[in-house]
C-alpha cells in the first residue's frame, strides 16, 4: 500500500521543480491556476527589494515574495520599474534575477537601493546600442528579462562583482570603466 505524501513533502518537492518547468518554456499564465508555495525556512519565506532606476528616477522598496509566495502586482511594479526606458516596453523579470539580487542585498547587507541602469530591452533598443557599443550581445539576456545592470552606492564595482559572483547564481560581468557589474541568469561565468 502506498503511503499518502504529506504537505510539506509535497511542497518541497513541486518547488525543486520549478526551476525544470520554467526552463521548459511552459509560461507563467499557464501556471498561473495553481498557488506557487515555496518552502523555505521562515525567514526567508519574504523577500524585498529596494530599486532606483537610474534613468527615469523611479524607486521601489517592496516585497515580491510574501509569506512564501510570489506577489503579482509587486511583480508587476518591478516590471514596470525595470521597463526598457527608452521605449516604455514592459516585459516580465525573470524570478531568479529577482531572488539573485535579493540574495546579493543580503550579502552586502545593503541599506541603500540597488541603482539600475538597465533592465528589460526590448531588440529594437538592443539592436541600436549594438550599433554604438561592441560590448552588447546580439542575443542579449536583457531581451528576455534574465539580466540587469546595477550599481549600489557605497560600493565599488570591484566590490559587487565579488559578492554577486560568490553567490554562483549566474552571469557576472564587470566594468569597471562605467562603474557597473553586469547579473544574468545564464550559466555561471564571469568576465
Amino acid at each position: 500500500m502506498q503511503e499518502p505524501l504529506d504537505r510539506r513533502k509535497f511542497i518541497t518537492t513541486s518547488s525543486a521543480l520549478l526551476p525544470a518547468i520554467a526552463l521548459s518554456g511552459v509560461s507563467r499564465s499557464a501556471l498561473a491556476s495553481y498557488s506557487v508555495v515555496i518552502d523555505l525556512p521562515s525567514a526567508l519565506q519574504s523577500r524585498e527589494l529596494n530599486l532606483v532606476a537610474l534613468h527615469t528616477m523611479e524607486s521601489l522598496n517592496l516585497r515580491y515574495l510574501v509569506d512564501g509566495k510570489y506577489d503579482d502586482d509587486n511583480l508587476a511594479q518591478i516590471n514596470h520599474l525595470l521597463r526598457d526606458h527608452r521605449t516604455d516596453e514592459v516585459h516580465a523579470i525573470d524570478l531568479r534575477l529577482l531572488d539573485c539580487l535579493y540574495e546579493l542585498s543580503r550579502a552586502l547587507e545593503l541599506e541603500v537601493p540597488i541603482h539600475v541602469l538597465s533592465g528589460y530591452r526590448s531588440p529594437a533598443t538592443n539592436a541600436k546600442l549594438r550599433l554604438t557599443s561592441k560590448g552588447v550581445a546580439k542575443r542579449s539576456f536583457h531581451m528576455f528579462g534574465r539580466a540587469i545592470d546595477i550599481r549600489i552606492p557605497g560600493f565599488t564595482a570591484a566590490q559587487i562583482r565579488d559578492a554577486a559572483w560568490s553567490l554562483h547564481r549566474g552571469g557576472v560581468g564587470y566594468y569597471p570603466e562605467l562603474e557597473f557589474v553586469h547579473l544574468d541568469t545564464g550559466r555561471v561565468r564571469s568576465w
